[in-house]
């Protein structure tokens, strides 16, 4: 049987030698006895032919020691010739079983990837390829190993916390293998794949362990039930945007940032108005007061300190208006609408008016049109501001349209802020408990529930998470250029969230700040769909990538690729006889060739399944590791988890004791009164 692997080859090799050795040795046993009765019956035929023996019974000697006694002793000749004929047929037969041809394909070995998938065993010297699995002595050399005893939950990890990789239990105690370096991850789960209770739920304990930031988009609450006691228990801020029940949720403003930014601008203008007014009381020429008067008005018509704000306000707009569908016309026209009425109400509005809700009811009242005067109540209130004001230079790009086509844009702005007209979400979001910029220099959890049972709120899902990276980037600089306490990200169904502006530069720079991002999805398509360009540096930027289960083609053909190919040997053999019976010739071939393999197909990779999982790290040999449910964990118990009944059941206490607020209405500005009664007394 022809074969190439070098491996068996050598074994095969010393399985002949071991052979020949024993069927030569036993045949010194055998021969002499095989010699004797033939001698016997021998001597027996010729008695009968000299007529000195008339019975043709065969009463035969079966001593052994006879034999050889005749042979090597007595040294019989007849017993000699018969013992060298045996010698001779042994060696005949011998040649026949080790030589004579076969027409068989070589058996090639395999190598068991998991109790339930096999491949062949390389071959060759890696001329097709040297893709191959990581070795024991590799998984050790890039795995951490935390070794957690249930009875002490107070354990502290004195590292990095990373992504739980394997679970090895001993007694009473886990050896928790986890991915120690500092890098994000992708983790591929199809839905009830359990990437919540097989990685998610015990990177999360690790995390808390270590003291690291967290924030969680936690589909369903499963997460926030289970793990913020546990915070609490540790010294943790807990914050709760809980877009389920918004009553129950902590107060955030999406527009905080660019409350945040105009007020550090107020502040600038401020000082310059300040600095300009004290020179003036200190002087004393007419010409220089003049002077310093027209300063003070150009610097009041200057709203170059806006910038920040402007450009906050831009990355908000984008996350909620979604990606641009058909013409530029209509999303610039409804972009610039919301952007324009977001700073008109942040610079005009007194303070209590900051927030969505009345963003929304600006752009409903104001944009209706008088019905006699046929102007819009919008259009009015652009004249009364000056030319730089932001909100004016942002609407121009609406403005300059058809009067059918700006009511074009203004109802789909409406459309889209839709959501706020919800009074519960209006009210959770018409002011801030707490500022983003903590986040990473104290210990906080935030947890962001979000209903699972529709799509609505995932904007503001990816609102919150674009505004709390930019806000840790600028707590970051003030901090010598990384945060004082890492956070970590994880983003549970971010394939499902609008497109987040600044993903792509969070993967990239952001752990030297100290973010780790760790982000949970069904299959990459879902990533390439929304992020387009950056899908692919998104995809590099993540180091670790753990695949649970995904029956997309394109993902499984993507990982196929991505493992590589390595060198097998293929093997064949053929037979073909002639028809001839004369000559009875007969032609036997056996061949083995080197081809190249994919590590593991398609097919093979999506057959992997609980508790198996793929692990892929970049610049390494890719291993298949076993991830087995929480309840297999002393975290288990630490969380104070049980069997599902008794889970369902806390869930139930945890959701009854949260205490939940009274709705409280949202006043409205209401300037859209005031310009109504103008027009009018004007019409007069």
């Amino acid at each position: 049987m022809a074969t190439l692997d070098n491996k068996r080859l050598e074994d095969q090799k010393k399985a002949r030698h071991f052979r020949v050795l024993i069927i030569f040795m036993l045949h010194f046993l055998f021969t002499p006895y095989s010699a004797y009765f033939l001698h016997q019956i021998s001597e027996l035929i010729l008695a009968i032919n000299n007529g000195t023996h008339h019975s043709l019974s065969l009463n035969l000697d079966y001593n052994y020691f006879m034999a050889l006694y005749l042979l090597l002793i007595k040294q019989s000749p007849g017993m000699f010739v018969w013992w060298l004929i045996s010698e001779v047929a042994f060696l005949i037969m011998l040649l026949v079983i080790l030589m004579r041809p076969r027409s068989e394909i070589s058996r090639v070995r395999e190598y068991k990837v998991t109790d339930y998938l096999s491949i062949p065993v390389p071959a060759g010297n890696g001329q097709h390829g040297k893709s191959w699995f990581a070795s024991k002595e590799d998984e050790t050399r890039l795995l951490h190993t935390f070794i957690f005893d249930s009875r002490h939950p107070d354990m502290v990890l004195n590292e990095r916390p990373g992504i739980v990789l394997s679970m090895e239990k001993r007694g009473d105690t886990d050896y928790i293998r986890y991915f120690g370096s500092f890098a994000h991850s992708i983790i591929l789960a199809l839905t009830g794949a359990g990437k919540t209770r097989r990685v998610l739920l015990q990177s999360i304990c690790l995390q808390l362990m270590a003291g690291d930031c967290i924030l969680v988009s936690d589909v369903k609450g499963e997460i926030y039930y289970y793990t913020s006691r546990y915070a609490q228990k540790r010294g943790y801020t807990v914050i709760t945007i809980d877009l389920s029940n918004p009553l129950k949720s902590s107060h955030y403003n999406f527009l905080q940032p660019v409350i945040d930014a105009l007020e550090e601008g107020r502040e600038k203008q401020r000082k310059r108005l300040d600095h300009i007014l004290s020179k003036m009381q200190n002087e004393t020429d007419l010409q220089r007061i003049g002077a310093y008067e027209k300063e003070l008005e150009l610097i009041k018509r200057d709203y170059s300190w806006t910038d920040k704000a402007q450009d906050y306000t831009w990355d908000l707009v984008a996350i909620f208006a979604g990606e641009q569908k058909g013409e530029p016309l209509w999303y610039n026209g409804e972009t610039a609408t919301l952007a324009a009425c977001i700073m008109a109400i942040c610079l005009d509005a007194p303070s209590e008016y900051w927030n969505l809700f009345n963003v929304y009811n600006f752009i409903a009242y104001m944009t209706q049109s008088h019905p006699k005067l046929n102007k819009t109540l919008l259009s009015e209130y652009l004249k009364q501001l000056p030319d730089t004001h932001p909100a004016k230079m942002i609407f121009m790009q609406s403005q300059v349209a058809a009067g059918r086509t700006r009511a074009s844009f203004y109802t789909s702005a409406l459309g889209t802020l839709r959501l706020f007209t919800n009074p519960r979400l209006a009210e959770m979001s018409s002011s801030s408990d707490f500022n983003l910029k903590e986040i990473g220099m104290s210990k906080i959890a935030v947890y962001m529930i979000i209903p699972d049972e529709k799509k609505t709120y995932h904007p503001v899902a990816s609102v919150l998470i674009n505004q709390l990276y930019i806000a840790q980037v600028e707590t970051a600089r003030k901090n010598g250029g990384t945060l004082k306490i890492p956070t970590d990200y994880d983003l549970d169904e971010i394939g499902n969230f609008p497109p987040i502006p600044v993903m792509a530069n969070l993967l990239s720079v952001g752990r030297s700040r100290g973010i780790q991002a760790n982000l949970v999805v069904q299959d990459y398509q879902q990533l390439q769909a929304k992020y387009k360009d950056d899908f692919e540096t998104i995809k590099t930027q993540c180091g670790l990538k753990v695949f649970l289960k995904s029956d997309n083609n394109k993902t499984l053909e993507d990982i196929s690729k991505t493992l590589g190919e390595y060198t097998v040997e293929s093997t064949s053999a053929s037979t073909s006889a002639s028809t001839n019976l004369k000559s009875q010739d007969a032609n036997i071939s056996n061949s083995s060739n080197l081809t190249g393999r994919k590590l593991l197909y398609e097919s093979e990779i999506a057959k992997i399944k609980y508790p198996d999982a793929l692990v892929m790290i970049t610049a390494e040999n890719p291993f298949i590791s076993k991830l087995p449910d929480l309840s297999q964990y002393g975290f288990n118990e630490m969380l104070g988890l049980g069997d599902e009944e008794h889970n369902q059941k806390l869930i139930e206490t945890i959701e009854n004791q949260r205490p939940e607020r009274e709705y409280r209405s949202i006043p409205l500005w209401g300037v859209w009164n005031e310009y109504m009664a103008m027009m009018e007394e004007n019409q007069e």
